[in-house]
């Protein structure tokens, strides 16, 4: 949902995006062997989890009593980790209210450690993130192989922040045939 609605608002990358399907992949199945060669497919997928992360925070018990910067966490506290304000946070993400896929194509410049946390971070990261990510891919080189979509309203969306980050209300996309992408305004 997210990957689309932010396509929709830069058709630009989706251009680029489509082109870089049909050079790989052309008119076959998209397989988890096309992945590697679709940079930009797994930037744009990266990017939209950078900001609209699946989970909005997520927490942490404290096992062992400790201070920081002045305030006491005692043992059985919960500290509540917000990966939506980590990821727009401009000092470790410049503009980071903007679609820049392209911020994950340099690899040798890509984000800390900690700064980039879609399926959480250290011992209790996501065990699946990995096949989150390739799913992720070819669902969405798939759908651009044979449709695009098009915002069908211009509404603010409205985060609804219960345990997923998603939208209050639904998108309203309309959906087109790849061939009449270029009739699209």
């Amino acid at each position: 949902t997210w990957a689309w609605y932010l396509l929709a608002q830069h058709r630009d990358v989706l251009a680029q995006l489509c082109a870089e399907v049909q050079a790989v992949v052309g008119d076959t199945a998209v397989t988890f062997d096309h992945l590697p060669q679709m940079p930009l497919l797994e930037a744009v997928i990266k990017e939209t989890l950078r900001l609209y992360p699946p989970a909005f925070a997520f927490g942490r018990s404290v096992l062992e009593p400790f201070s920081a910067n002045g305030t006491h966490f005692p043992q059985g506290s919960v500290i509540l980790f917000s990966v939506y304000a980590t990821h727009h946070r401009p000092d470790l993400w410049p503009q980071p209210d903007v679609f820049q896929p392209a911020r994950f194509l340099e690899k040798e410049n890509g984000p800390d450690r900690y700064t980039y946390l879609p399926f959480g971070a250290g011992a209790r990261i996501c065990l699946g993130n990995m096949f989150a990510m390739m799913e992720a891919q070819v669902i969405l080189a798939t759908m651009v192989q044979h449709v695009t979509l098009a915002l069908a309203a211009t509404e603010a969306v409205v985060l609804d922040t219960v345990i997923t980050l998603r939208p209050q209300d639904p998108l309203r996309l309309s959906v087109q045939p790849v061939a009449a992408f270029a009739e699209l305004p």
